[in-house]
């Protein structure tokens, strides 16, 4: 992760500086930026295959029922991280992330009970 912020830095400062005095311009370039990497992109869809083999493992050993695809599962258990990163951020404090992180799980991976 250390790398990878890095090099989202890096290319920050690259496009500051190619950017000139349009600010608004530099704004819309770090979103698209953000959405449009090849490289963004593949690690996520890698995160998301990893998260449906994963599932699919526990489902194939009985130790979690859902509904859901695996594939879908991941999908909202992404969302999910997604959102409560978001409330933090809005928030002002990523002190409680990990806790409500938690939280959230038993709702989203019901556990089989034996």
């Amino acid at each position: 992760m250390r790398w990878a912020t890095d090099e989202l830095n890096q290319r920050f400062t690259s496009l500051a500086a190619q950017s000139g005095v349009d600010p608004l311009h530099e704004v819309e370039q770090l979103l698209l930026m953000l959405h449009g990497d090849e490289e963004a992109k593949a690690f996520m869809a890698r995160f998301r295959q990893r998260l449906s083999v994963l599932l699919a493992l526990a489902v194939s050993q009985g130790m979690l029922r859902s509904p859901l695809p695996e594939a879908a599962l991941a999908n909202l258990l992404l969302a999910c991280c997604e959102g409560l990163m978001l409330q933090a951020l809005v928030h002002g404090t990523l002190a409680e992330l990990t806790t409500r992180t938690r939280e959230a799980l038993p709702l989203l991976l019901p556990r089989v009970v034996c």
